[in-house]
């Protein structure tokens, strides 16, 4: 065999070399190739495993003991040309030691750099293999046992194959459902069966998709969900469904979004969606509309009175007596005492008759209801198509109800400051002592200055209509 052949013969033993399927067998192929083709009578192979911080060595030839050596004791040992030592990779995964009598050549040291190269790769493919195994492991068990999201995969007939804890949790499964059934509880409902279709058919990763699952308690739940075809050979065979949970966030989405529409308070419509009511009303709106402004009288004088909490329930008795008079109506609260009501296809007349049921309502709610009457001022304001600018009759009608204000004022702040001296001697029994008291000092004082009756009621307050 010419000298050309025999170096193919040999480059094709030393690169013949594999994973056998432990380090043991591998061991156990280094070195017969070892002996067979380089005449080596001792042999060591130094293993780091970096992961665990373990090592160990195989050794062959040497004697007992041998296997306590560690990689730089190897390394120590190349001394002459009858020794070959070579690190593994880099960073190194091992160390390669071959010993015998003569010294290697040339040609076999090139050969045996091939022999190690060809080693390290197959350790590096192992090295990697292990990473990759336990890291599918490690992320199995993730997934399997997270709760933030939901991973579960079907087939093309509905048949759930695997879910994890996290999607057992938001569809309230205890095992895996068979028939496609389960997709009933995606509402709504016939739209994700379409959906899953056309993932299959066009064998495309559908966009996440916000839907609403109802679990076998029958609760609701909000899930962000992203279906994604898996397909085998040239057709699609299962689906993974990966959703998250979002129902706390829908939830505060929904707060803020109420919040940016209703008032706290009396849960009408705030002064915010108020704006945006008139500007789509200008552009889209039926015509003629009747804005109803109302203000109640009085409020600051019964916070002061009363306190902020009196206050705020007689917000709440106008809110509610706004609602009894006009349920089908949008009615906005745009002030801290201010109302507003809008009327569509009413006219003038639509618009005065409107006035007269509410100050009714009114009267019939202060007679049943009220212990601090409800007094409000209204003003009417009328727009008769899109050439009139809302927001112009909403001023109008505010200034109106300014001026029946003012019309009102003297006769609505004398009633209800009786009802708020009531109200307050009911609450401190020692201010009422004191009242009785000073109504008696004053009757005293008419027997004694001969004064009649009227010309007292004349000179003090008209609360002492009756002689004790």
């Amino acid at each position: 065999m010419s000298p050309e052949a025999l170096e193919l013969a040999l480059l094709y033993e030393v690169t013949s070399l594999h994973w056998p399927g432990s380090e043991e067998d591998l061991f156990d192929e280094v070195v017969e190739k070892a002996v067979r083709l380089f005449g080596a009578q001792k042999v060591a192979l130094f293993l780091y495993c970096r992961e665990t911080f373990k090592s160990g060595c195989y050794t062959w030839g040497f004697g007992r003991g041998a296997h306590h050596f560690s990689g730089e004791h190897l390394e120590g040992l190349a001394a002459g040309g009858n020794v070959y030592v070579k690190n593994l990779g880099s960073p190194p995964l091992g160390v390669l030691y071959f010993e015998r009598r003569r010294d290697f050549n040339s040609h076999e040291q090139r050969l045996l750099d091939v022999f190690a190269g060809r080693l390290a790769n197959i350790l590096q493919l192992r090295h990697w293999e292990e990473t990759s195994e336990r890291l599918a492991r490690h992320l199995r068990l993730v997934v399997e046992s997270t709760t933030m999201i939901g991973f579960f995969s079907f087939d093309v007939q509905g048949n759930v194959l695997h879910c994890n804890r996290g999607a057992r949790q938001v569809f309230g499964w205890e095992g895996l459902p068979a028939g496609g059934k389960w997709m009933e509880q995606i509402e709504p409902r016939g739209e994700f069966t379409r959906a899953v279709r056309e993932v299959v058919a066009r064998a495309q990763v559908a966009d996440p998709g916000e839907w609403q699952v109802k679990s076998l308690d029958n609760a609701l739940r909000w899930v962000l969900l992203t279906l994604i075809p898996l397909r085998r050979e040239d057709r699609v065979a299962e689906v993974l469904a990966v959703l998250v949970d979002i129902t706390a966030q829908k939830q505060v989405e929904e707060e803020l979004k109420r919040q940016s529409i209703f008032d706290s308070l009396t849960g009408l419509y705030n002064r915010n969606y108020f704006e945006r009511r008139l500007s789509i009303w200008q552009q889209d709106g039926t015509w003629p509309v009747v804005l109803l402004v109302c203000d109640v009288d009085e409020l600051k004088l019964v916070n002061d009175c009363l306190g902020h909490s009196q206050g705020d329930e007689l917000l709440k008795r106008v809110a509610a007596m706004l609602r009894q008079v006009f349920p089908q109506e949008e009615i906005f609260r745009v002030g801290g005492d201010e109302f507003v009501v809008l009327l569509p296809d009413r006219d003038e007349k639509g618009a005065q008759e409107a006035y007269a049921r509410l100050m009714a309502a009114q009267e019939e709610f202060n007679r049943e209801n009220s212990p601090v009457p409800v007094n409000i001022s209204v003003g009417v304001g009328v727009a008769r198509g899109p050439h009139e600018d809302l927001h112009e009759v909403y001023k109008r009608a505010d200034d109106e109800m300014y001026e029946d204000k003012l019309r009102r004022c003297l006769d609505g702040r004398a009633a209800l400051a009786r009802t708020l001296l009531a109200a307050l001697l009911e609450k401190n029994p020692l201010l009422k002592e004191r009242a009785r008291q000073g109504k008696q000092f004053t009757w005293r004082l008419v027997r004694a200055t001969g004064l009649s009756p009227e010309e007292v009621e004349r000179i003090i307050n008209g609360s002492f209509k009756t002689r004790p």
